[in-house]
């Protein structure tokens, strides 16, 4: 696979082949979002805080918070203001909401960063270095120039493009559930992975190959139910028809797609979004 560099990281450029084991694996990590069991209790602080079962974040005012997260592990280390406010950018138009990095790696502790001052006094952790001509509170003492290809690689677009389907579902009320397809499951790297909502009102199901399954409609709440196939490369919807509850019924994607996700909403679904 062809590499690109995050200036001395490594990133993996992730090949259009290899769009379903992304993809599975995303589908995995964003409707599993059972991660710590908590509960909020009343003496929480009202910040951001576990749901009271425990799956997912809440955001100060209440609302879910959708957890898209990318880790920029040497940003404070090797990049410079203009392109630290480049890279947020840019994940900011792609629709993550969290980034996550370290104060400094440990392998540049005794190095300078991109402004050539070091970021410990005497490589001491606990104390950090805060030169006069570059404050952090004062942005006209920042400058800078490095890198950006990796940004926009494949895997970044089909995050981002699965990331946009799930916050236009209930999210939050997801889980796997393997029961909604009767046949054609799959195993392995050709794996076929479901998520249900609590109530029934929408399934997401993951087809890692092109090719036909067949599911069972009674997983739904209520008919007619919508069908629509999107296309995890382009975010492309193609209508699939609307259907019984009842029974199954076999789906086929478009022809010519490497995977597919099929999305059912009962016709009567409220939309509500999360953070």
């Amino acid at each position: 696979m062809k590499k690109t560099g995050f200036s001395n990281n490594r990133v993996r450029q992730v090949g259009f082949g290899s769009c379903g084991r992304l993809l599975l694996a995303t589908f995995y990590l964003l409707l599993s979002s059972a991660a710590v069991a908590s509960t909020v209790s009343a003496d929480q602080p009202a910040g951001y805080r576990v749901s009271a079962d425990g799956r997912y974040l809440l955001a100060p005012d209440g609302q879910p918070f959708f957890w898209l997260g990318d880790t920029a592990w040497t940003l404070c280390d090797v990049l410079n203001r203009e392109d630290a406010a480049h890279y947020l950018d840019v994940r900011a138009k792609q629709g993550f909401t969290v980034i996550q990095l370290p104060a400094v790696m440990s392998r540049y502790v005794g190095r300078p960063n991109a402004y050539g001052d070091k970021p410990l006094v005497g490589d001491d952790l606990a104390r950090p270095s805060v030169t006069p001509g570059n404050s952090p509170d004062n942005a006209s003492q920042y400058s800078k120039k490095p890198w950006k290809d990796a940004l926009t690689d494949p895997g970044a677009v089909y995050v981002s493009i699965a990331a946009r389907l799930l916050k236009s579902l209930p999210w939050w009320r997801l889980a796997p559930d393997q029961s909604v397809i009767a046949r054609s499951v799959g195993t392995g790297a050709g794996l076929n992975v479901a998520a249900r909502s609590d109530d029934g009102s929408c399934a997401v199901i993951y087809l890692s190959e092109a090719g036909s399954v067949s599911i069972r409609m009674t997983r739904l709440a209520t008919g007619p139910v919508r069908a629509v196939w999107m296309d995890p490369k382009t975010g492309e919807r193609t209508p699939a028809g609307e259907h019984p509850n009842t029974g199954e019924q076999s789906f086929s994607p478009p022809a010519a797609w490497e995977d597919a996700v099929l999305l059912l909403e009962t016709k009567d679904r409220s939309q509500p979004h999360g953070s």
